[in-house]
């Protein structure tokens, strides 16, 4: 039954994954079926481009799939809104729920075995670029982008964007904030609830608190 259900499954998500394939991969996508997408994934733009950095194979990027139990997976709908770049370079899981925006201007860049767990979104208007071995839990935004312009007193414009560097092997805990400007070092855990918005210089750390700071070193953190 588990089988006839998961093959069920492939049967109703293939309309999706087959456009997403044909549409960023030509004929050889569509035989070789790279990304996986969910039925529940919404495209809102499914516009400017997207490259894998690794041989064209089955199922190495899944989009709008997910196990977290706390998700009602039936219902919560993924976003592929993307106008700009996207960059793979190697596997990724999208989780359910999770929102991907890219601006025309925008370039997306997610390293090997990226995973978001479900419902954190990105919005990338400048750069935004994940190391391998990232993994981000639910409901954390990524932005590099204010949308609004402030004029200040003395005329001065902020609100540009500016670009997002996460390294190697960091996870960010849940509802975390991440705006624009931020740099997170190689080998970091963000604690949950916390808002970054500058540089970050020391690596193998925990990071925590609105505004982030570091809390203390670390020598690895586990999956």
């Amino acid at each position: 039954m588990n089988v006839l259900a998961k093959f069920a499954g492939f049967i109703l998500d293939l309309p999706k994954t087959v456009f997403f394939n044909l549409k960023y991969f030509g004929v050889r996508g569509l035989f070789i079926l790279p990304v996986l997408v969910s039925r529940k994934v919404k495209y809102v733009n499914s516009g400017g481009k997207v490259k894998l950095e690794e041989n064209l194979r089955f199922g190495i990027i899944r989009l709008g799939y997910s196990d977290v139990g706390i998700f009602d997976k039936r219902y919560d709908r993924t976003i592929w809104d993307v106008r700009g770049n996207v960059v793979f370079k190697g596997t990724a899981r999208i989780g359910c729920g999770s929102k991907i925006s890219v601006g025309s201007t925008g370039t997306l860049v997610l390293g090997d075995n990226f995973v978001i767990t479900a419902s954190s979104a990105i919005v990338c208007f400048s750069n935004v670029r994940f190391g391998d071995n990232c993994l981000l839990s639910w409901e954390n935004l990524i932005i590099d982008n204010d949308f609004h312009n402030v004029i200040m007193k003395n005329g001065k414009t902020i609100g540009k964007s500016k670009d997002i560097t996460v390294g190697n092997d960091v996870w960010i805990s849940c509802r975390c904030t991440v705006l624009k400007g931020t740099v997170i070092p190689d080998n970091c855990v963000i604690g949950s609830n916390s808002l970054l918005n500058k540089v970050f210089e020391k690596p193998d750390c925990l990071y925590a608190g609105v505004p982030a700071k570091m809390i203390k070193e670390i020598e690895k953190w586990e999956r």
